[in-house]
């Protein structure tokens, strides 16, 4: 009886043992199922946290963060996107430009960000601004489609609102290329180069940074360099071309009012070798005439002459320009960048 006790006793144990492996085995499948499901919601999150924790320390990338003031979440998306400042071989390779005469400063490709290593130093700035822009490229790609179209809306108001010949030659660009890309584009256009914004907007733009004002200073510094060639350029230019116009004219009615006073010349020398003066007074008085007709073409060949030095020195300036700004184009642009020393 004692073994049949036993054995019973082992059967209830072994029951009872039973009866409670299930309910952790159902509390176990079902803690699989919500970590599953929750996984699922949360993938990109995760990915993200683990390139976050994996992301390598970048002193150039670390100055950037501080010096725009990012938020924890826009440090996050930075590091998520394993942010590069990239040299031009390894941007160029990464950042396709799809029109030559475009240059590209940044691009957000395969969830990564790429940013050119610009290093002139006129350009103070452009690399923190292009940095925040790609940033926000990644942040939108983390945004619910409820949410894109919510904003969406808000960004194409403030655009219509705001927009200036120079931003819509922009946005063209986009409009040609990646025409579905149009609101994405404005999400990081809008915050990193116009000061001010919907009151919307600014609560919005405040998660992924504490100084958007001090971005979009950055972006008003560098762009200031361009603006200034490019001003100085046309009011030159146009200037010149009035000149040159003004040139134009005045050396045809000097041409022909010296051809002019020289056949009266000629024929004044001729009359006087005749004896056509009949008295010195006669004489006297034609020949005056013709010297003041000589020192007032000589008083218009001085005019004419500083109106071309004038010219000669805008063009010169012009081409000073020119040369300024294909250096700044070139320092921005990674296929022209200088072959390596041998």
């Amino acid at each position: 009886m004692l073994v049949r006790k036993r054995v019973k006793l082992s059967y209830l144990s072994s029951q009872k043992l039973s009866h409670g492996g299930s309910w952790l085995s159902t509390i176990v499948s079902v803690l699989i199922l919500l970590s599953v499901g929750w996984l699922g919601f949360n993938y990109q999150y995760v990915v993200d946290q683990v390139a976050v924790w994996s992301y390598h320390s970048d002193p150039q990338l670390d100055r950037i963060i501080n010096d725009t003031k990012l938020t924890t979440r826009g440090e996050f998306y930075l590091k998520a996107s394993n942010a590069q400042i990239a040299n031009a071989d390894t941007f160029s390779k990464q950042c396709k430009k799809t029109e030559n005469h475009s240059a590209i400063l940044g691009c957000y490709v395969n969830n990564r960000i790429y940013v050119y290593d610009i290093t002139d130093e006129r350009l103070d700035g452009i690399k923190e601004v292009t940095t925040v822009h790609e940033m926000l490229h990644a942040a939108w790609d983390r945004l619910g489609s409820q949410r894109q179209q919510e904003l969406t809306k808000l960004l194409e108001a403030e655009y219509q609102k705001l927009k200036t010949a120079e931003l819509e030659e922009r946005m063209a660009y986009y409009y040609r290329n990646e025409p579905t890309e149009i609101a994405n584009e404005l999400h990081s256009i809008l915050p990193t180069e116009i000061s001010e914004l919907s009151p919307e907007l600014e609560s919005y733009y405040s998660g992924y940074t504490d100084d958007r004002a001090g971005i979009v200073s950055l972006y008003d510094k560098y762009s200031a360099v361009f603006d200034s060639i490019q001003d100085e350029a046309d009011t030159l230019s146009a200037q010149a071309s009035a000149l040159a116009s003004s040139i134009d004219t005045n050396t045809k009615s000097y041409n022909a009012d010296m051809a002019s006073l020289n056949s009266e010349i000629q024929n004044f020398n001729s009359r006087a070798s005749s004896g056509y003066f009949s008295t010195p007074s006669h004489f006297n008085t034609a020949r005056a005439g013709l010297v003041s007709r000589t020192d007032s073409l000589e008083s218009r060949r001085k005019a004419l002459q500083a109106d071309i030095d004038k010219y000669n020195s805008m063009v010169q300036r012009l081409n000073e320009l020119s040369t300024k700004s294909n250096e700044l184009q070139s320092s921005i642009d990674s296929t022209l960048a200088a072959p390596p020393s041998l």
